[in-house]
């Protein structure tokens, strides 16, 4: 649910009928698509539902990702199914990051390395706790920054990413589930686009509010989009994949001199090293 300003009409998510295993399965049910009216994006960020959407992000403009065992799928229960609202990323055996604007609560799960959230595989776990940063501001999103305990170790040998500054210039990728254009389709296939990163002077253009916590990246018609937020902005390295970024706001998806605008994450490394440590 990148936060975007836009006139659409409020966007269905993903619903996954819950499993009925233990903690660490992955349902067997598939996902259908939930009614408008249950659209837990609007909710999230504080907008009635008669009000134009203003919040989302999913990928705009990407391919069919081959897999990121790093990517996690954020559920919220509701009358007996789940529905995908958010992504985040692995950084710890039991840690996963994603954005303030999320609003992740306690109790809620999340499916860790399955691509296809209609088929079966990957990890479930329930959030045990939720770290918010104690400065995020809604209103301008600085701080856009979430830590999740999940209430087991994530199995099946899944590499954490690496926190890492984004680069000056070149380009940087974000993944995710969903709307694969602004007001389309959605996609319960995970998807990945690679964007330029966008100069903070150029980027302060169209966003009056940007500060130094955040980055942007992205090009017309190649973007994330709604409910990818909270999923990681990533460079893939020789040692490895290193997260530079949360997905956090932007204009629509896509569009021309709107790029979409990323949590800066190796500011808050130390907020980050202090919050597990406790």
């Amino acid at each position: 649910m990148r936060l975007f300003w836009s006139n659409a009409l409020l966007l269905a998510c993903a619903v996954l009928a819950v499993s009925s295993g233990s903690a660490q399965e992955a349902s067997q049910k598939p996902i259908l698509a939930a009614p408008k009216s249950a659209d837990r994006a609007a909710s999230r960020s504080g907008k009635d539902s008669s009000e134009p959407h203003k919040y989302t992000n999913r990928i705009v403009g990407g391919i069919i990702s081959s897999g990121r065992p790093f990517m996690a799928a954020l559920l919220y229960e509701k009358d007996g199914n789940l529905y995908q609202y958010c992504g985040a990323s692995v950084i710890g055996t039991r840690w996963l990051l994603t954005a303030a604007h999320c609003q992740v609560k306690e109790g809620e799960w999340a499916i860790i390395n399955r691509s296809n959230l209609q088929s079966v595989g990957g990890v479930k776990l329930r959030v045990e706790h939720v770290y918010t940063h104690q400065q995020y501001n809604p209103n301008n999103h600085d701080n856009d920054i979430s830590l999740l305990r999940l209430g087991g170790d994530i199995s099946g040998g899944i590499s954490p990413l690496v926190i890492g500054a984004p680069p000056v210039s070149g380009n940087v990728t974000t993944a995710g589930w969903g709307l694969t254009t602004e007001n389309g389709k959605q996609s319960l296939q995970l998807r990945e686009v690679t964007v330029p990163v966008v100069q903070y002077d150029q980027c302060k253009k169209s966003y009056s509010d940007l500060t130094h916590n955040m980055v942007c990246a992205g090009e017309p018609g190649k973007d994330s989009c709604q409910g990818d937020s909270g999923g990681p902005l990533f460079i893939d390295d020789v040692g490895g994949a290193k997260q530079v970024g949360i997905v956090s706001y932007g204009l629509g998806c896509g569009r021309d001199g709107y790029p979409g605008v990323y949590t800066e994450v190796d500011h808050y490394q130390n907020w980050i090293n202090t919050t597990i440590a406790q």
